[in-house]
């Protein structure tokens, strides 16, 4: 089973004092990105990553010192800075629940197309909405293609990724089950995913997963974040959904 979810678009800039255990898998690819962002001109990466200011300033300046040769690599899993991954909670699990994660989770990325949780990368600041089409390539989809999606081979795909990240695999997905888990609160009409709610009970799960070392689709239905109940109504073969209201707990449950 592979879990995949989304990167953070910020990212730690001190040191998150873990050791990396290997390079990214698409390592060349990476580097073809990095020329051609480092080619770009100040105003130019700001048209393509849609930001300005500060932010422009502090990216413009990151690209132009990244050196995957000789820079300072550091575990891209502690790296990312975000309320999944505080909610992950990953800078005190044990060597164990360190393990399934290494076997298990994968980080999609817009410049490292795929992440082990420890593999050795640079801060950067790049989304899969990007507009730059490096090899004449269209878009960074047309740049990866199937490459992201073969890498997570032919295993049970837990979906935990934003639509963003998922387009990586879901459209090569061929004959492999993909199983998405969705969170819904109730609306005003209707049932509805509320953002901030779902990169919480994501982080929660992967948690969650790697506490109890998680290796099948039946296992996740388990999860039980204060508040929400697994919805066998709602759920089907490849979408397992829980419902229900954040924080929120029943006098029955204490």
């Amino acid at each position: 089973m592979k879990i995949m979810i989304s990167p953070a678009k910020q990212m730690k800039t001190e040191d998150p004092g873990f050791e990396p255990r290997g390079v990214p898998i698409f390592e060349q690819e990476a580097g073809k990105l990095i020329r051609h962002l480092k080619s770009m001109s100040k105003d130019g990466l700001g048209k393509a990553l849609k930001i300005e200011g500060r932010l422009l300033e502090e990216s413009f300046r990151l690209y132009g010192r990244i050196d995957l040769d000789n820079g300072t690599r550091y575990a891209a899993l502690p790296l990312f800075k975000g309320i999944q991954y505080s909610y992950m909670a990953g800078d005190v699990f044990t060597d164990g629940e360190y393990d399934y994660l290494e076997e298990h989770l994968r980080i999609l990325s817009a410049l490292y197309g795929v992440l082990r949780p420890f593999d050795g990368i640079m801060p950067y600041r790049l989304e899969m909405t990007s507009a730059i089409a490096p090899d004449g390539c269209g878009n960074l989809y047309g740049f990866w293609s199937d490459k992201v999606s073969r890498s997570l081979g032919e295993e049970l795909i837990v979906d935990l990724a934003s639509r963003e990240y998922s387009a990586l695999v879901r459209p090569y997905s061929g004959n492999r089950r993909i199983v998405g888990v969705r969170f819904y609160e109730q609306g005003r009409n209707s049932l509805v995913e509320k953002g901030v709610h779902v990169k919480m009970l994501r982080g929660m799960l992967v948690r969650f997963m790697a506490t109890n070392r998680i290796t099948t689709a039946e296992g996740i239905k388990d999860f039980s974040p204060p508040g929400f109940f697994f919805n066998k109504g709602l759920s089907g073969s490849n979408e397992i959904v829980f419902t229900g209201r954040w924080g929120f707990t029943s006098p029955a449950s204490g």
